[in-house]
C-alpha cells in the first residue's frame, strides 16, 4: 500500500512465473521488487537472470524468511541491489532492512546449509 499511496504502480500476476519476471521488470520499468526467498531462489536459477538487464531497479527486497547465501551471492555477482527486509504485518512489511553483511551472518547462525 505505501507504494500506491506514494503514486507508484504495483504490478502483480495471477501466478508466479520466474521466466517472465525479468520481462515484466523491464516492461513496467519497476524500481522495487518484493518477494520471498523461495521466489528469489527460483528467479536466480532461470537462464534469464544471468543475462537480463535491470536498469530501473533500485532495490530487490526479500522478506518472510531468511535468504539462503546462494541468493545473496547471485545478486552480488551481478552487482544488483539486494536487501533483506523485515517488519510486522501490522506495521507494514519491509519497513526496514538489514545490511547484507549483517543478514548473511544471521543466516549462517540460523542454519548450516543453503537449502530453501
Amino acid at each position: 500500500m505505501p507504494i500506491l499511496y506514494a503514486g507508484g504502480t504495483v504490478v502483480y500476476t495471477a501466478q508466479y512465473c520466474p521466466t517472465q519476471l525479468s520481462q515484466l521488470i523491464q516492461l513496467y520499468r519497476c524500481t522495487i521488487l518484493l518477494m520471498v526467498p523461495t521466489m528469489y531462489q527460483r528467479f536466480i536459477q532461470e537462464v534469464d537472470f544471468e543475462r537480463a538487464n535491470f536498469p530501473s531497479m533500485k532495490s530487490f527486497l526479500s522478506g518472510g524468511a531468511p535468504c539462503p547465501n546462494t541468493v545473496y551471492e547471485a545478486f552480488e555477482r551481478r552487482g544488483l541491489p539486494f536487501r533483506e527486509g523485515y517488519g510486522m504485518t501490522e506495521a507494514g512489511p519491509n519497513n526496514f532492512y538489514i545490511s547484507n553483511e549483517r543478514s548473511r551472518k544471521k543466516v549462517w547462525k540460523c542454519r548450516k546449509s543453503d537449502d530453501v
